[in-house]
């Protein structure tokens, strides 16, 4: 019993980082007549790049204090909740957005996000983009 509990454990964990592996990445889409990105990288950091401006990732200015964004998702669930999480460097103080990610094809996502602090129910037209792969 152990072992077959085991088997399941890993066969899991090994799902899990396949689809996260599926995620990382740069994913550029337009929104309103704008062009960004989003950079999901391997080590759970999240980089948004809206106009030419920079915020998230390891490190970047977040008003009074230099601050990292994070994501984590929940692939159990479909479409995946993704919470992302900015951390002050200094403070410790984070703020939290939430959001979906629904795959349409392995280079094609369409992801919804609410304001910061603001969990959104469902994926609509009005807060979502479709983001493709950059090769």
């Amino acid at each position: 019993m152990k072992k077959l509990a085991l088997l399941f454990f890993l066969t899991f964990s090994l799902s899990l980082t396949a689809q996260n592996e599926k995620l990382v990445g740069k994913w550029t889409g337009e929104s309103k007549g704008e062009v960004g990105s989003i950079i999901f990288d391997s080590e759970g950091f999240i980089t948004f790049i809206i106009g030419g401006e920079t915020m998230g990732g390891k490190e970047f200015n977040a008003g009074n204090e230099m601050a990292s964004m994070t994501y984590s998702v929940d692939y159990t669930v479909e479409p995946y909740p993704i919470e992302m999480t900015i951390t002050g460097k200094t403070s410790g103080q984070e703020a939290k957005m939430y959001g979906f990610i629904q795959f349409l094809t392995d280079d094609s996502i369409k992801m919804a996000t609410g304001n910061i602090g603001q969990k959104i129910t469902a994926i609509t037209e009005e807060n979502s983009i479709i983001l493709d792969r950059d090769k």
